[in-house]
């Protein structure tokens, strides 16, 4: 499952203020939630693919035991980089996750951000 939030043009500090919202079920307890960050290329033809900047991983298990706060995290797999995101699960009759800048995980798993 994958969501993905709009693009925030020329800004080195972009906020999203999103919420992104994801199905889940007990299969994805033992899974992780990664959030990538990527760099748009709007001339595909001209400069190529998006550029991946970094990306967290934070377990399911996790988010479904509390809200899990990221602040200024460090991102993985390159040089520099922060996130801040907030994510949490809420049960319910339909089983949902959501993702927000500074982000959000609920069965709804809500990460939000801002």
């Amino acid at each position: 499952l994958s969501a993905k939030t709009q693009t925030i043009k020329c800004n080195c500090n972009p906020s999203w203020d999103a919420t992104l919202r994801l199905p889940v079920n007990d299969n994805h307890s033992e899974a992780s939630v990664e959030l990538a960050v990527f760099d748009e290329d709007f001339s595909r033809m001209m400069r190529g693919s998006d550029d991946f900047l970094g990306r967290l991983n934070v377990p399911m298990a996790d988010v479904m035991r509390q809200p899990q706060e990221l602040h200024r995290k460090a991102l993985v797999d390159t040089k520099h980089g922060q996130l801040s995101a907030r994510l949490s699960f809420t049960p319910g009759p339909q089983i949902t996750a959501s993702i927000r800048e500074s982000m959000s995980v609920g069965p709804v798993v809500s990460i939000g951000t801002g």
